[in-house]
């Protein structure tokens, strides 16, 4: 059996499999996985991929470039920016657990003895966690970015690098944070919403939603 993983988020699917691969728990062969991507070019196939064609456990088949279309004949098909259908994706058809999913953290990266890291996490160089912060499920801290103490992190959040977020935060499931952008302290930001690159957020925000600004307003509910 064939399956296709399809879509944009070529830099999430590349960092979990990592997480994947790095375990010595699993040593054979599952099956052969198609990757389908309409934003990568050969040039960076190797900075996304490499180390998941290094492995034998699993027998990547081919990486293909094309418009992102869902094949009829597929067995599996999903979004690519999509972590949790990510981990799902494995959980549902190779009955990988959450925690058979290992932390990727850079050598640069500066992290408290204190924080809590959940399964599955990426933490980039220079990267810097503060005391009793909590990184949940598939968190991923990019370069340069700041989680302050206390501050807590639901599943499969990201920030993007230069971000930063005070003391005392709560950012819900799946909340982006964009390049430079700044939360102030004591801050909660609504599951599933976005905030736009170098914005300010100097209050709560709602869930769902897209915002951007200095200070970061709502733009639109997000899909």
């Amino acid at each position: 059996m064939i399956y296709e993983i399809l879509g944009h988020g070529n830099n999430h699917i590349s960092m979990i499999l990592e997480s994947l691969l790095s375990t010595e728990k699993y040593t054979v062969i599952y099956t052969d996985i198609n990757i389908i991507s309409s934003s990568l070019t050969d040039d960076t196939e190797n900075k996304c991929f490499g180390n998941i064609f290094s492995t034998k456990r699993f027998n990547i088949k081919e990486i293909n470039y094309q418009d992102w279309i869902p094949n009829k004949k597929s067995k599996k098909i999903m979004g690519g920016q999509n972590k949790k259908a990510t981990f799902d994706f494995f959980k549902q058809n190779f009955n990988i657990q959450i925690d058979d999913y290992i932390n990727i953290i850079d050598d640069k990266a500066s992290i408290s003895s204190s924080c809590i890291l959940r399964n599955g996490c990426y933490i980039g160089p220079n990267a810097s966690i503060g005391p009793f912060a909590t990184i949940s499920d598939f968190g991923f801290i990019n370069r340069n970015a700041t989680v302050g103490h206390h501050s807590k992190l639901d599943k499969y959040c990201t920030l993007n690098p230069g971000c930063n977020v005070a003391g005392k935060c709560i950012l819900g499931e799946s909340v982006t944070v964009g390049m430079g952008a700044n939360v102030v302290d004591h801050v909660c930001i609504g599951s599933h919403s976005v905030i736009g690159a170098s914005s300010l957020v100097t209050k709560s925000l709602q869930s769902n939603g897209v915002f951007y600004g200095i200070p970061a307003k709502l733009i639109r509910q997000s899909n």
